[in-house]
């Protein structure tokens, strides 16, 4: 196991979980914040070696684990916490559920973060964003004085998110995107993936990609009224259509969001037309 920890910078440290797939890349990213007293981002998911190579890392760095930071509870990114926090009694900080589908029931949320307080560590301080969107307890995390922020799935490397309603949702993703914007930060850490850098142009591009979208949408919608399975295939014509049933769960926030600005609607048998 020695050698997976990747240094990103004095006491910033990233260990990848063996979890590669279609949605998660090469592997969720797990991030060791800290010189002896770690603060622990996204332990990763419920693997038999998770746990063995997360303690590896702590022992590689000289380092006891202090605490656990979540960006989300999704079944990828904090399931493992359930494990170290009996195992070492840390407090696990993030936000619970706002709903349960495709999410972690197993972890224990000892205190709730809340949008703009900053944390103590070893790197200097941290500060939470709230960044709904692509899941209703989304947060990020940014170490100002180093201008990293850690984004979990709200900005991933080689890919767009999913958003899956009813907790993920288009209208919250964007505004977060602007909000990870807003704070000039240099480089993103995602949760999957390599570091972003410039983040400005990412963001940016990202917020394009997702207006470019909307406006697909709607072209396509003026031709062509439909449910979503008729129309995943119109509206994400660019991509693979292996990838299509899972376009379906982002092409419903789209059009939920068209349907709260007015724009959109549909019928009892689930056909969208534009209003």
């Amino acid at each position: 196991m020695r050698g997976d920890l990747v240094a990103l910078g004095p006491g910033l440290h990233r260990l990848t979980a063996h979890n590669p797939g279609i949605m998660t890349g090469q592997g969720t990213q797990s991030y060791f914040i800290g010189h002896q007293r770690i603060t622990l981002v996204d332990p990763g998911p419920d693997l038999p070696d998770q746990i063995p190579r997360i303690r590896q890392a702590l022992d590689e760095l000289g380092a006891c684990l202090e605490s656990i930071m979540l960006t989300h509870t999704h079944l990828d990114h904090s399931p493992a916490a359930a494990t170290l926090q009996d195992m070492m009694s840390v407090p696990v900080l993030g936000c619970p559920p706002t709903d349960l589908l495709r999410q972690d029931t197993t972890t224990h949320i000892t205190r709730i973060l809340t949008d703009g307080e900053v944390l103590t560590t070893e790197c200097g301080p941290l500060r939470v964003i709230a960044t709904p969107g692509h899941v209703g307890n989304h947060l990020s995390f940014y170490l100002e004085e180093r201008g990293d922020v850690l984004t979990g799935d709200h900005v991933i490397a080689g890919s767009t998110v999913v958003i899956i309603p009813p907790s993920g949702h288009m209208g919250d993703y964007m505004a977060s995107l602007q909000r990870l914007l807003d704070t000039q930060a240099h480089r993103m850490l995602p949760g999957h993936g390599d570091p972003l850098v410039p983040a400005a142009p990412v963001l940016e591009w990202t917020l394009a990609h997702r207006r470019q979208r909307e406006l697909k949408v709607k072209q396509v919608l003026h031709g062509f009224p439909g449910d979503v399975a008729e129309l995943t295939p119109r509206v994400y014509d660019d991509v693979p259509a292996q990838l299509h049933p899972v376009a379906q769960f982002s092409l419903l926030a789209h059009l939920l969001w068209l349907q709260e600005q007015g724009l959109a609607q549909h019928d009892a048998q689930g056909i969208w037309i534009l209003t």
